[in-house]
């Protein structure tokens, strides 16, 4: 019986395990998980605001541009149509150029701008969503040059870039010196390339290769190397708008679970450049493994549930067996608490008092005083 309790003992102190582990897992599982339906505070937020304003970049294909027929359109400006159809607000947008764009949600006249890279640095100025597409970052010039193979030839280099972008900080964080061609656009800093005024342009790939592509620059221009960086597209929000920033999240969440956001790489590149496929993978492994620590623990509970049966008809067994043996003794037993009570006895007892109301099973019952019975000896 000791062996037995102890083997109890052993399996519950191993589901208790299971049970951290598995609340573990679940908690990982849903750190990043965002709920897709809105609250009262966000639901409150669009009822009484009009229109949800962002500005965006005129040429930054595939993400965002005007189009031939003045349109705006791109990858980023279908997922906010979206977003705001499948959440019910009104949503506009001003193409300008980059840096005014910044400075315009800057200066709170603008809620959003439709494509920003997160960085250390822009986070003082802005509230950033979760990363929607990667995109990397690299070398660009002409088919015509061999003497740049890295950023560190870009030293003492003319570099065509666009306002306010992230490869300004990246250049100065690697102590690069160069001149750098302040452009509205990737597409002028790609022309100049052509036309042979810079000597590099570090482009953001998809936009470079639409442009390059669309212009038909495949034999004028060339890529060098390994991206430089990979920069994590986002909504930047005006400072303090958590509300807008956590219902964008919402729908990000949401386009990413319906399948959205790839159809919308395949619509306007054709690939997918979402590294986040391996965070996936490792999700269905945690899933795994919590189902898998889930069926232990279902297993582990029956075994105990066994076990305890076992001990229980153990305990019966022996208990039986001691009130066999007392029953056996051919004189009167009996035993009694501090109340004199009568709290056990044995058959002797029960015969030699003729005591009629006791139950004829083995079960011992409780005799509150003795001249409550019939007794005729």
């Amino acid at each position: 019986m000791y062996k037995n309790n102890k083997k109890i003992y052993l399996i519950v102190f191993f589901i208790i395990i299971l049970i951290c582990i598995s609340l573990f897992i679940y908690l990982k599982l849903s750190k990043n998980r965002i709920s897709i339906n809105l609250n009262k505070e966000e639901i409150e937020f669009i009822k009484n605001t009009k229109d949800i304003h962002f500005v965006g970049q005129i040429n930054y294909a595939p993400f965002e541009f005007v189009d031939k027929n003045g349109e705006y359109n791109g990858m980023m400006i279908d997922l906010l149509r979206w977003i705001s159809y499948e959440y019910g607000f009104n949503i506009t947008f001003t193409p300008v150029n980059f840096k005014e764009a910044q400075q315009m949600v800057i200066d709170g006249k603008a809620d959003g701008i439709s494509s920003l890279f997160y960085s250390e640095k822009r986070e003082q100025y802005f509230d950033f969503t979760s990363p929607i597409f990667f995109v990397p970052a690299s070398i660009f010039v002409s088919n015509l040059r061999f003497d740049i193979n890295s950023f560190k030839d870009l030293n003492g280099k003319k570099i065509g870039m666009q306002r306010g972008d992230y490869a300004e900080e990246f250049l100065k964080e690697n102590n690069i010196n160069c001149e750098i061609i302040y452009v509205n656009d990737f597409y002028q800093a790609i022309d100049k390339i052509v036309e042979n005024e810079v000597d590099a342009v570090i482009g953001d790939e998809q936009v470079v290769w639409y442009h390059i592509f669309s212009m038909n620059y495949m034999n004028k221009v060339k890529i060098i190397g390994e991206p430089l960086y990979t920069g994590l597209n986002c909504f930047g929000i005006h400072k303090g708008n958590t509300i807008l920033v956590n219902i964008l999240n919402k729908g990000i969440q949401k386009a990413k679970e319906t399948g959205l956001l790839d159809r919308l790489t395949k619509k306007w590149i054709g690939i997918t450049y979402l590294p986040e496929k391996k965070d996936k993978i490792n999700v269905k492994i945690l899933v795994l493994t919590l189902t898998f620590v889930i069926i232990i623990i279902i297993v582990l509970i029956l075994v105990l549930i066994n076990n305890l049966k076992q001990t229980r008809l153990i305990k019966e067994t022996t208990e039986q067996r001691l009130r066999k043996l007392i029953d056996s003794i051919p004189f009167i037993i009996y035993l009694c608490d501090q109340d004199l009570n009568i709290i056990e006895y044995n058959k002797e007892f029960i015969s030699f008092f003729n005591i009629f109301d006791i139950s004829k099973d083995d079960n011992p019952r409780i005799i509150n005083n003795l001249t409550h019975y019939n007794i005729e000896k």
